[in-house]
């Protein structure tokens, strides 16, 4: 049956871990010439999904929501091209699970007062962003 709605947190994690792929995807040689962006935007749907934990995104709802991509992208989401881009993704981000999910508007201070916009990752306790000074 059916594993009841999916936390809407968790939503937003993987939709913006799937977007920081989708764009981490142009530095990529291979994905930015070769590749359909409609491919690259399904392998990177898939490899976010991989960072949430079973309790969190139950298997059915993955398997459920893998099929509907397929039928509505028509991009079978276990075809080599596919699998061929997430193993580049995978390399191109191999701590994506560590990705902090960016929350639009979100403004806090930081040691040296300025203002910091969060970016969409936060690795190795290093911000990766914007920095904007306050109006005075």
């Amino acid at each position: 049956g059916r594993s009841g709605a999916v936390p809407k947190t968790v939503i937003i994690s993987i939709f913006e871990k799937a977007r920081y792929l989708s764009e981490l995807s142009v530095g990529v040689a291979f994905l930015a010439i070769k590749c359909k962006q409609s491919a690259v935007a399904v392998a990177s749907l898939l490899n976010a999904m991989e960072c949430i934990s079973i309790g969190s995104l139950p298997q059915d709802v993955r398997t459920s929501f893998a099929h509907k991509l397929t039928s509505v992208t028509r991009v079978p989401s276990n075809s080599s091209e596919i699998t061929t881009i997430r193993k580049l993704l995978r390399e191109a981000c191999p701590n994506l699970s560590e990705v902090a999910p960016f929350v639009s508007g979100v403004v806090s201070d930081d040691d040296d007062g300025d203002a910091v916009r969060r970016g969409p990752l936060r690795l190795s306790g290093k911000m990766i962003g914007q920095k904007r000074r306050r109006a005075s």
